[in-house]
């Protein structure tokens, strides 16, 4: 956050002159407005900083360049740097890279996507040669093809990675596996490989008396040798997570992709395809090979073999969850149904899944419903032991569209008041209203959102928010979905008299994004200024 506060420091009362400019969307428009020496006092630049950015980067030798956003907030751009990088590195092609979202880089980005055609799009890939002369070669499609095609060392002059097979033989027969081996990266900022990861190792934990697994983090600079080797083996790179099949003397053998692994759980399968073998190894092995920190845990709560685990939870319902959970639409769907639970007034109790402590539970819970490794799941408890299931996600939420929540779980009926109260309750003076929804995991949306609701502040323009994903609120947004004619995109922007209340859709993002450049925002939706 900025303020201004007064250059003479003397007055015992200057704390009181102190004044606040902006917060960071204000700093950041008033940058892009070229207006920061103005509003602060500043010198204004010439284009000498950045220029001495792309001449300090000459060395004489040809390079790739690649233009790339240390500030994105989109996942994808994220997850295609990284592995562009990290084939780059693994090429070891000659590189450097360019920030495009520094602001001291503004003139060089601008070079680059003039010479590429392509406006913020990232990454981009350049060529220099030895006397600094740059050319576009490509986006990250054309980089992926050029990969597909084992192209990457001659394109770039890299070295083709080398992998030592002779470490790891092929398995010949899958009947002598002695554990799996999942190929996983740790640091990863894909959320739809995190969740896949997590889903796999919970799905393999929740057969631990029949499969043995380890994992192996392809991210870890000290794996590189063994994780390109698994590469090879596979013929994906970069994917994750990927899983062997490893035999009593270390031949190793690809199993398959998640895909593959996610189709043989789904056909409940998973246990006859990875079983590990005990043979050549001490009956002590099984519980040698499980994740020993898990066991540990485990073994305070984990009955002895063959004797059934005890459950016993608090009469009512019970929600197994999973609070350790990398999944959006997971955690998106436990936090509406406890929403949903709270506001029906039904009690309640939940179950971590995900915690060590909780895993005889949990796999007992798994066996009830027939369905490993999802959540939520809703059971029904009664005289402390007695439990049944009684649905997934879906037939949650399949009642509560049949609004049977209350009835169906003991709880108290409610009337659409509240949902409605966000129509009529709003106060007369406001204006404008934001259609928003607080609970996307959408970074463009969430970014989108952030901007309006600053850009609305800067213009001391009066509006409220009515958050879409609250199920509180269904019905008044499914009334703003109608009058827009667009479902589920946010932000939308309306305008409400404040007479009657009547509602009419203003725009989209687009609009409001092109009304503020053009400083028509203000005129538009009644600003200040």
């Amino acid at each position: 956050q900025f303020f201004l506060v007064p250059s003479n420091n003397n007055n015992e009362n200057d704390n009181d002159q102190v004044t606040f400019w902006g917060d960071w969307m204000k700093f950041q428009m008033t940058h892009h407005k070229q207006q920061i020496p103005q509003e602060l006092g500043g010198t204004t630049t010439a284009t000498a900083a950045t220029t001495t950015v792309l001449t300090s980067t000459a060395t004489g030798e040809p390079y790739v360049l690649v233009l790339i956003s240390l500030q994105s907030l989109d996942r994808q751009v994220m997850v295609r740097q990284e592995s562009l990088l990290q084939v780059l590195q693994d090429y070891q092609v000659s590189y450097q890279t360019l920030d495009g979202a520094d602001p001291l880089h503004k003139s060089r980005r601008n070079d680059l996507f003039q010479l590429s055609g392509l406006r913020a799009q990232y990454p981009q890939v350049f060529q220099v040669d030895a006397q600094g002369h740059t050319t576009f070669w490509g986006d990250y499609t054309q980089f992926q093809s050029t990969l597909d095609k084992h192209q990457i060392a001659r394109e770039f002059h890299g070295v083709t990675p080398t992998t030592t097979t002779t470490t790891t033989p092929l398995a010949t027969n899958t009947s002598h596996i002695h554990h799996i081996l999942v190929l996983v990266s740790l640091q990863s900022f894909d959320r739809e490989v995190l969740a896949h990861q997590e889903n796999a190792l919970a799905v393999l934990q929740s057969h631990e008396t029949t499969i043995r697994y380890e994992t192996l983090d392809g991210a870890d600079p000290s794996h590189k040798t063994r994780r390109n080797e698994l590469f090879a083996l596979s013929g994906l790179r970069v994917q994750y997570p990927q899983f062997f099949t490893v035999t009593h003397d270390g031949a190793t053998e690809f199993w398959g992709d998640y895909g593959r692994f996610q189709m043989t759980n789904d056909t409940n399968q998973i246990a006859m395809e990875l079983q590990t073998s005990s043979e050549t190894t001490t009956p002590a092995a099984p519980a040698q090979s499980t994740n020993q920190v898990g066991s540990r845990a485990v073994a305070a709560v984990a009955p002895p073999p063959n004797v059934p685990v005890s459950l016993s939870f608090p009469n009512g319902l019970l929600v197994l969850v999973s609070l350790q959970s990398f999944d959006r639409s997971v955690v998106t769907n436990q936090q509406t149904a406890q929403s949903l639970l709270a506001h029906y007034q039904v009690p309640y109790s939940t179950l971590d899944g995900a915690d060590p402590a909780c895993k005889a539970q949990r796999n007992a819970l798994f066996e009830i419903s027939g369905i490993r490794a999802q959540y939520p799941q809703f059971f029904w408890v009664e005289h402390n032991t007695n439990i049944q299931f009684w649905g997934d996600w879906d037939q949650f939420q399949s009642t509560h569209e049949r609004n049977e929540i209350a009835q169906a779980l003991g709880g108290t009926p409610s009337t659409e008041a509240p949902a409605a109260t966000s129509t009529t309750t709003m106060p007369q003076k406001e204006k404008v209203l934001v259609l928003v929804s607080l609970q996307t995991f959408d970074r463009e949306v969430i970014t989108n959102q952030e901007i309006a609701v600053a850009v609305l502040n800067n213009h001391d323009i009066n509006y409220t928010t009515l958050d879409g994903a609250d199920p509180l609120h269904k019905s008044r947004r499914n009334e703003l979905f109608q009058i827009s004619g667009i479902r589920a995109q946010y932000p939308q922007f309306f305008q409400v008299k404040e007479a009657t209340g009547e509602t009419t859709f203003w725009g989209d993002f687009d609009k409001f994004q092109w009304k503020n450049d053009s400083n028509e925002i203000a005129n538009e939706l009644g600003g200040g200024k």
